[in-house]
């Protein structure tokens, strides 16, 4: 539509037509196309003939004749101008030129489009076409995702069915030599002795070792034992080292220097981050090359003598102390030699036990969590992401490789995990591995269980973990997995379940469970400390409940499907075990029960119990034990580890067997803690449905608290005082200072003010949380200068910056 002109008619797209007006003799040139596709014609002067050049009216006719054709040539040009304008009106062709003004508007009915329009209208169909086809795949595909995603949430394992113990015929029975009862009214009274034939000494321990020798030597012991067991976690997806992701080596005429910068204040607190720190495999050493360019940050004047730092979060144990060796780039060895760089920054650790899911979220995977989010930049990840996962790596340099439980850690690093093995490629033990980046070490923010190693186990002493910080990166793998998160996690969520009217009295029903499908989950055992009756309590349980009992396990469910079956448990029950740790990403108010074997006294083995009692985990915890020496089955012939006897000397089994309570011990190879830890139970189901009915209650007015509380939410520190201002009114009275200042922005309430003056050094507290004072007594024209400060409870914060009024 032209600048000047006016229409409410759907308006054209705008077409850049090249045209020059042309006169009699102008002729079409070539047709081009525009941007759009549609023709542009120039045009260019042709010759002009000498008759194209003649007036047709110049002749020397008489005035009649001129007034007659004039006449003629206006009548043509009047018809021809009719006729023109019905055929324009009968086109409703749009108005062209300056628009109609009237004091009204007037509506005026949209044209037809022209062929033009249809052209543009055809084209911007093709492409919403063309996008509409895009949207339509990536909904098939959002929905065949969310079709598996539902799928896995449904599914339910075939409970793990064990026979119901018969006496003297049962099958876990059978192959025990030798069956103790222990007289429990007399506990002095000898049982039946064991028959000698057959069995050794105890392996007596080498007095040469050391406290230090002695824990490597068990722990190595434990660890070998447990790998080398046949049985196979089906939660598995083995991580086998990458043959081809392996850096290229290349040869270097003289290695960069190095530089350490370490965080902490001693070795069971520290980790450093490395700048060209190097392992040269022939030697087994970590070495950094020490120039006099080299910073060393924070680093112990006594790093030579003594072990720098941890390399696990198993406080003062000998597996995990580190240190490096320093060099010299300029050494004849370090010229000159091939090395495998990596540019990427790598994080390294060590585990404490490889195969153990306890160990390997609690010691491990939590604090790396927390070492990646200090020291890694979120990239281009979401804003739910705490840290990239594509520019770093892992490197687990214990001896062990990967094993069935390593699958948690690739959640850290977009890239393949790297093991020891890494360093020590085959015939290659003169190649340097050298890291431009490396962090060394791990956090000890979240462990909140120590094992034993130099006194009885139990919690850390003086250490009072966050659950909230369990609760993260609980949430962090419920977003990996594209899982839903409660409001009480997430505060971004609306509740679209309110309660409903609550009894006055505080005590609730079903009314405030969670709102959709709940189900008892039963942690199941395969190899050992078996539940005989297993199939037998789950009915009871289904029963007493009216929820679907699923039994889960390490044997026949991933990691990942474990998370799915207690994301919406609303009772767990599990033997004690390292698969109890997986209750940390159960929804808050969930009863968890954990069962104890005969004779083992649950106080004093409580890393489940801890865990449920952190601030923030709102967990409901309860404890059984097994009391029932008759419902328990013990195997004296098993490896010693793993609950075997009938090595020792027979007045110690003996003993053992007539121990009816664990004494507390040290780890790792106590006989009386492993011969009855390993006993397999049959449970007393009424003895587990009081427990569990007794801690429903506790469990709702949990959930109660927890829809009513943001947990995110905490006390916060008030602003420093602002827009210090004197007050001036008719009514002041003189020789007194009123004067006013804004509360803090941030919004905290403050208890009181605290006032200071600077000209006699007086200090005035206010009554009350207004903003304000008056200050008596004082001298005319004088210029008074204070500070403020707010007051909370004892807590006093920062003075103002200095405000000055006149009275």
């Amino acid at each position: 539509m032209d600048t000047n002109g006016s229409s409410n008619a759907t308006p054209s797209p705008r077409i850049s037509i090249r045209r020059r007006v042309a006169d009699a003799g102008d002729s079409y040139d070539d047709a081009h196309t525009d941007a759009a596709g549609l023709p542009t014609y120039q045009f260019s002067k042709s010759r002009r003939t000498a008759s194209s050049r003649r007036c047709c009216c110049c002749s020397s006719n008489s005035n009649n004749s001129i007034l007659v054709y004039l006449f003629l040539v206006a009548v043509g040009a009047l018809t021809l101008g009719l006729y023109i304008g019905l055929v324009f009106s009968s086109m409703q062709l749009p108005f062209i030129g300056k628009p109609h003004t009237s004091k009204q508007p007037q509506l005026i009915q949209s044209p037809p489009l022209s062929s033009l329009h249809q052209i543009y209208q055809e084209q911007a169909a093709a492409q919403i076409n063309a996008l509409n086809e895009v949207i339509q795949t990536q909904k098939e595909a959002m929905s065949k995702q969310a079709k598996e995603l539902a799928a896995l949430h449904a599914a339910v394992r075939v409970p793990y069915k064990v026979a119901t113990p018969k006496s003297g015929t049962d099958v876990h029975r059978k192959n025990v030599k030798h069956k103790y009862t222990p007289q429990i009214n007399n506990p002095d009274q000898e049982v039946d002795s064991p028959n000698e034939k057959g069995t050794t000494g105890k392996a007596a321990l080498n007095t040469k070792h050391d406290a230090h020798d002695t824990q490597l030597r068990q722990h190595q012991q434990m660890v070998d034992l447990t790998l080398s067991s046949n049985k196979k976690d089906a939660s598995d997806i083995k991580l086998q080292p990458s043959t081809s992701d392996i850096t290229e080596v290349t040869d270097w005429k003289t290695l960069p220097s190095s530089s350490v910068w370490c965080y902490g204040s001693k070795r069971a607190d520290r980790v450093c981050r490395f700048r060209n720190l190097c392992y040269h495999p022939k030697h087994d050493d970590w070495f950094i090359l020490k120039t006099n360019s080299s910073v060393l940050h924070n680093v112990p004047d006594q790093v030579k003598s003594e072990t720098l730092l941890e390399t696990g979060t198993v406080e003062n144990h000998p597996y995990f102390f580190w240190n490096y060796v320093e060099a010299s780039p300029f050494h004849p060895s370090l010229q000159n030699i091939k090395v495998r760089f990596e540019d990427l920054p790598h994080f390294i650790f060590k585990r404490l036990h490889p195969k153990n899911i306890m160990h390997n979220l609690h010691d491990d995977l939590l604090g790396m969590y927390y070492m990646l989010k200090e020291f890694v930049g979120r990239g281009t990840s979401s804003r739910y992401m705490p840290f990239s996962l594509d520019g770093h790596r892992v490197l687990i340099i214990d001896p062990y490789d990967a094993t069935d439980s390593t699958r948690i850690f690739q959640y850290l690093t977009n890239f393949p995990l790297r093991f020891s093995s890494y360093l020590k490629q085959k015939n290659e033990e003169h190649i340097v591995t050298c890291f431009r980046d490396a962090y060394v070490g791990n956090t000890k923010l979240t462990t909140w269980y120590q094992y034993g190693f130099n006194e009885p186990q139990g919690p850390i002493a003086g250490k009072s973990v966050n659950g909230m910080y369990l609760r993260e990166v609980g949430e962090w793998f419920m977003r990996r997995l594209v899982l839903p998160l409660g409001h009480d996690e997430d505060p971004t969520i609306k509740d679209l379940h309110p309660l409903p009217s609550l009894p006055s009295n505080g005590t609730y029903g079903k009314e405030v469970d969670f709102q959709d499908t709940d189900t008892i989950v039963v942690l199941s055992r395969k190899g050992n400390r078996l539940i005989l009756n297993e199939e037998q309590m789950a009915k009871d349980l289904e029963k007493a409940f009216g929820y679907k009992v699923i039994f889960v396990s390490n044997e026949q469910h991933t990691f990942e499907e474990q998370i799915v079956f207690l994301r919406k448990a609303r009772i767990v029950i599990g033997m004690h075990g390292s698969i109890l740790v997986m209750v940390m990403f159960c929804r808050r108010g969930t009863v968890v029960i954990e069962m104890y074997p005969f004779a083992v006294p649950g106080d004093h083995y409580t890393p489940y119990k801890t865990l449920a009692s952190l601030n923030g985990m709102d967990l409901v915890y309860r404890k059984w034990e097994n009391k029932h020496s008759s419902k328990s089955v013990a195997h004296p012939h098993n490896h010693p580890l793993h609950g075997g006897i009938d090595t020792l000397p027979l007045s110690e089994q003996t003993l053992i067997i007539n121990t009816l309570t664990v004494p507390q011990h040290k780890c790792c190879a106590s006989p009386y803690w492993l011969y009855r830890i390993y006993q397999d139970t049959e449970v007393t189901t009424s003895e587990v449905i009081e427990i569990i009915n007794d801690a429903l209650v506790e469990s709702r007015k949990t959930l109660v608290r927890v829809r009513e509380t943001n947990f995110h939410k905490v006390d916060v520190l008030p602003a420093l005082v602002k827009n210090i201002r004197c007050l001036e009114h008719a009514n002041r009275p003189p020789n007194t200072l009123w004067m006013a200042w804004d509360p803090p922005w941030n919004g905290v309430k403050i208890e009181k003010w605290n006032v200071h003056t600077m000209n006699d050094g007086s200090n005035y507290i206010t009554m009350g949380s207004e903003p304000t004072i008056s200050i008596p007594n004082l001298k005319t024209n004088t210029t008074i200068r204070v500070f403020i400060r707010p007051v909370i409870g004892t807590w006093k914060g920062d003075w103002s910056s200095r405000g000055e009024c006149v009275v």
